[in-house]
């Protein structure tokens, strides 16, 4: 399973909910018994405050208490490669971690499962957010081109429960999103090898796992 937080702005973000979601999820497999693995790979990775390049700078190559790996990748084509290297199984947790709507990036969504659209307006769905959500379900929908995209969902970063406006987007499944979180759980001062994560952190990371197995069971079912 490949999953994509995306947004075509800087810093709504997406880097860090991957991140947690992904520590989240490692972790809780590994509380379980569970085999699977879960892997990020960074596709902009020679920039500061990029995933890989955070975990260089903590000289981390593999997190083998919750079951993380962190590479990075050039292309998608090189995706194919990584997998068959790292032995990565059908049952194991990808995540694509992008930056902007470049040229070569257009692969790795096309090859995601579940893309999670992430807004991070506190007063609203920005009409580039909703260029950007519209853009995404055309790839899904239209595109001339091979796509393993299932389902496209939505959520809000920085924003509190109170200020969540959605009202726009209710006919497409959305995941409740994260407030504005504490400076220890920004991405720039996330600590690879520390576990301990918030309540609503956790959470979030919960919600999303349940809804990608929801719909992976319809599916099924239909």
């Amino acid at each position: 399973m490949i999953i994509t937080f995306f947004n075509n702005k800087a810093e709504c973000g997406k880097s860090t909910l991957t991140i947690h979601v992904a520590r989240a999820l490692a972790a809780r497999f590994f509380r379980e018994g569970n085999t699977r693995k879960v892997y990020i790979f960074d596709t902009v990775h020679n920039i500061k405050n990029s995933i890989f390049y955070m975990k260089e700078e903590q000289e981390m190559s593999i997190l083998s208490d919750s079951r993380l790996v962190i590479d990075c990748l050039e292309n998608i084509d090189d995706f194919e490669n990584k997998k068959r290297d790292l032995d990565i199984q059908k049952e194991d947790v990808v995540f694509f971690d992008l930056q902007k709507f470049q040229e070569r990036q257009v692969g790795f969504l096309l090859y995601s499962d579940f893309i999670i659209m992430v807004s991070d307006n506190p007063d609203e769905l920005t009409k580039f957010d909703k260029e950007t959500f519209n853009l995404l379900n055309k790839l899904k929908e239209k595109s001339s081109y091979y796509t393993n995209i299932k389902k496209i969902f939505l959520t809000q970063n920085k924003v509190s429960k109170s200020e969540e406006i959605i009202e726009e987007f209710e006919t497409f499944d959305y995941i409740s999103g994260l407030p504005e979180m504490t400076e220890n759980n920004k991405i720039e001062n996330i600590k690879l090898n520390n576990n301990n994560m918030p309540h609503n952190i956790q959470k979030f990371s919960i919600d999303v796992w349940k809804k990608v197995n929801e719909y992976k069971e319809q599916m099924i079912i239909n």
